[in-house]
C-alpha cells in the first residue's frame, strides 16, 4: 500500500525505482485523457496521451494513471513527468530517425521500473530484427504478433515502441 492505494511495489530481476541522479523531471502537457469504467478507492483509471518537453526537443507518450475522482484532467492540463534521463535523451534520438510498423517476434518482461513493466522485446520490420527493451503501457500490453509502431535505428538494432497496435 502506497498512501492508501494498492500498488506494485517490484516483481522480477530487475525492480528498480528511479534513483534521483537518474532522472530528470520535465513538463508534459496532456493532448487527450480517457477515462476507463474502472475505479480503486477514489480513482479513475485514465489514459493519457502526453507531450513531454525539454527546450526545442519534445515526445509524445501514453500513460495510465489512477486520478482522484473529480481531479480535472484534460487537454492542456500541464502536468509534471519524471523519467530516467536515459530514456528520455535515447527516445528523443531514436524519434529523429526511422520509424515504420513491426511484428512482434518475442517477449520478455524482466521486472519493474517505477511502477511500469519493463520488456525485452524482439520485433521484426522488413526482414531485420530489432530490440526493444523499455517499459510499457500495460492496459494494452504486448504478445507475440502484435503490429507496432516503432521508431528505430538500423545499424544498432535498437528500437522503442512509439504506438501500440491497440491504440
Amino acid at each position: 500500500m502506497i498512501q492508501g492505494m494498492a500498488r506494485i511495489h517490484s516483481y522480477g530481476k530487475v525492480s528498480a525505482g528511479f534513483a534521483e541522479s537518474e532522472q530528470i523531471t520535465l513538463e508534459g502537457e496532456v493532448i487527450t485523457a480517457e477515462g476507463y469504467p474502472v475505479t480503486v478507492g477514489s480513482r479513475q483509471l485514465m489514459i493519457l496521451e502526453i507531450i513531454i518537453s525539454e527546450g526545442a526537443e519534445s515526445i509524445r507518450k501514453i500513460n495510465s494513471l489512477f486520478v482522484p475522482k473529480g481531479l480535472p484532467v484534460k487537454a492542456g492540463t500541464v502536468i509534471p513527468v519524471t523519467m530516467r534521463k536515459y530514456d528520455y535523451r535515447k527516445e528523443v534520438a531514436l524519434r529523429k530517425g526511422k520509424q515504420g510498423a513491426a511484428k512482434v517476434v518475442s517477449v520478455h518482461f524482466a521486472g519493474t521500473l517505477g511502477e511500469r513493466p519493463l520488456a525485452e522485446i524482439t520485433a521484426e520490420r522488413a526482414g531485420n530484427e530489432y530490440r526493444i527493451r523499455q517499459t510499457i503501457e500495460p492496459i494494452y500490453g504486448i504478445e507475440p504478433g502484435d503490429e507496432l509502431w516503432i521508431a528505430y535505428d538500423e545499424v544498432a538494432g535498437e528500437a522503442i515502441i512509439l504506438n501500440y497496435a491497440s491504440k
